[in-house]
């Protein structure tokens, strides 16, 4: 769990916050900022609903989405 909230915690803080390290240093365009931070709500949902008890239907459902949005546009 703690894994977990680490990567959610600290790739927020580093790369989607303006002044982490990323964005401060340029190491980060726009775009991978919103990926990056589409990919840690994807992320922290289905951590939250497989610690609530949902099932893995409801759990990754948020995460089948972003794969058949993104499929589409390549």
């Amino acid at each position: 769990m703690g894994s977990l909230w680490g990567i959610c915690v600290l790739a927020e803080c580093w790369g989607v916050e303006p002044d982490g390290m990323l964005q401060r240093n340029k190491l980060i365009s726009p775009d991978d900022v919103q990926r990056l931070a589409e990919w840690i709500k994807i992320i922290s949902w289905t951590v939250m609903l497989l610690l609530d008890g949902a099932g893995d239907e409801a759990a990754f459902e948020m995460y089948k989405r972003y794969c058949m949005n993104h499929r589409q546009e390549n």
